[in-house]
């Protein structure tokens, strides 16, 4: 924890177990003979759920007395990881007879309702029950578990099955996400993996009738085995975990978490191996800066019509033109338009065009067109790099949640020369003022001294005075200036 802290990182603690020593021992594994194997217990037995609390409260109460600062850098106790019944065991293994469980009541094995509430009722119990142990402790922390969904283990869903039959070849059966957000728990988290339907893992779990006004949702662990995209893609690897992480964020879900860790012993697909590729993809930076100083690595923008020889060499994206009409496309976004306003970016155009052009489309409008774009000047011919800021919030319909852009790079008459991108980015709107020439974060001396070394002089860019994108430094400028005196970004 103080490592984490140390570098600005939280953690969800998950509190899979209590220790194995005679004091836990005795609580857990006394009583209720019937119920047998540890999973089972850990809900359905009250000296269980007792061992448990007491777990909860000694490991919470072991970091304050390290460093009550710490608490801060939890995000989250995951009371358990992908809790669920198994039918390998007791009660589930039985088909008759009434039995006690934790909660005080008595359930039938030989009911489907019965068994079902069975489940239901224990882990609904248990959880508030490690609830209060958490806040008792750490009042101000949040408490989560979590559950594979049904169709990972061979269920087509849940369908009022009671956990029969009890002779399915993987006999797990997940807690129910529908009786998970009637507990006190602050948030639940679901997992699934490639090859396996973000879609499809849903509905085996209810998904429609949910009520998802209860509780927020997270994926603690989404992934893909190797075998997926052998015998090795990285690069498909990558873009298919990106699109399951949309389609996970589009469902509803406040966030995910690739499950992998940096080794190449793993036996899903790591983030950081073959160059890194994975975490180049998924990083949420990657949804708005695009630096290409990975030769051979286009940071998965791709080219379209009139575009040759498209790469990346010494820190710089690189093409030629061979056809009118040309353009790029950047990877697949997730663009928040009220929270972002401009387009920077910083190319060296070396063909005749005096004019380029921003593309995009959203969730709600997947069409290319005029309406969804804007058109800035740029310098032709240039011998070195140029960089344009361009204030998008100037078209109304940049809005939504913008999901890719395309660069038109020159005129769409303008069929040949050489092209390069050294970065592109998207800024947010309280990022920029401007008048900052110099990216001090400060409109001052030094940005007036850059404006007037270009003054009166045409075909500069931004960073040279040229404020307003007209490509010439000029009274319009100064004006603009003016207006942004003194003024700072935060």
């Amino acid at each position: 924890l103080t490592r984490a802290n140390n570098h600005g990182i939280y953690v969800q603690i998950v509190i899979d177990r209590v220790p194995e020593n005679a004091y836990y021992n005795n609580l857990f594994n006394n009583g209720y003979s019937y119920v047998v194997g540890s999973i089972n217990r850990e809900y359905l037995v009250s000296g269980a759920i007792t061992a448990k609390k007491t777990y909860i409260g000694q490991l919470i109460q072991s970091i304050k007395n390290y460093d009550p600062n710490l608490l801060s850098t939890v995000f989250g106790y995951e009371i358990k990881n992908e809790v669920h019944s198994t039918t390998d065991y007791g009660p589930f293994n039985l088909t008759s007879g009434w039995y006690l469980m934790g909660n005080g009541n008595e359930y039938n094995m030989a009911a489907a309702a019965s068994r079902q509430a069975c489940q239901d009722d224990n882990i609904k119990n248990w959880a508030n029950k490690c609830v209060s142990a958490v806040k008792e402790k750490d009042p101000n922390a949040m408490v989560c578990c979590s559950v594979f969904s049904f169709d990972a283990v061979g269920k087509n869903g849940y369908a009022g099955a009671g956990l029969l039959p009890i002779s399915m070849t993987d006999k797990r059966w997940p807690a129910r996400p529908s009786v998970l957000v009637t507990t006190n728990l602050d948030y639940i988290d679901m997992h699934s993996y490639l090859p396996k339907s973000w879609s499809t893992s849903l509905a085996s779990s209810e998904w429609a009738s949910i009520n998802k006004t209860l509780k927020p949702f997270t994926s603690g662990e989404f992934g893909a085995a190797r075998s997926t995209y052998y015998p090795g893609d990285i690069f498909s690897a990558a873009s298919g975990l990106y699109n399951y992480r949309e389609y996970i964020l589009d469902s509803g879900f406040r966030g995910a978490l690739l499950f992998t860790w940096d080794t190449y012993s793993h036996i899903r697909w790591t983030a950081m191996e073959e160059g890194g590729v994975i975490n180049e993809r998924l990083k949420p930076e990657q949804w708005s800066n695009w630096q290409f100083n990975q030769n051979a690595f286009t940071q998965f923008w791709y080219s379209g019509q009139g575009v040759s020889d498209f790469n990346t060499t010494n820190g710089n994206l690189v093409f030629n033109l061979n056809a009118t009409d040309s353009c790029i496309y950047s990877p697949l976004t997730r663009l928040d338009a009220n929270k972002y306003r401009y387009f920077k970016i910083k190319i060296k155009n070396q063909t005749a065009s005096t004019e380029a052009q921003l593309f995009w489309i959203n969730k709600t409008d997947t069409a290319w067109d005029e309406i969804k774009s804007v058109s800035f000047n740029i310098v032709p011919n240039s011998s070195d790099f140029k960089t344009y800021l361009i204030d998008l919030y100037s078209n109304p319909n940049w809005s939504g949640m913008v999901k890719q852009l395309r660069f038109d790079p020159v005129n769409n008459s303008v069929s040949s020369g050489h092209y390069e991108i050294d970065y592109a980015k998207m800024i947010t709107d309280d990022a920029i003022i401007y008048s900052d020439i110099n990216e001090d974060n400060t409109v001052d001396f030094g940005d007036f001294s850059i404006l007037a070394q270009g003054w009166q002089q045409d075909f500069n860019d931004w960073p040279h005075g040229d404020l307003n994108n007209d490509l010439s430094v000029n009274n319009n400028d100064i004006e603009k200036f003016v207006s942004e005196w003194l003024q700072k970004v935060e």
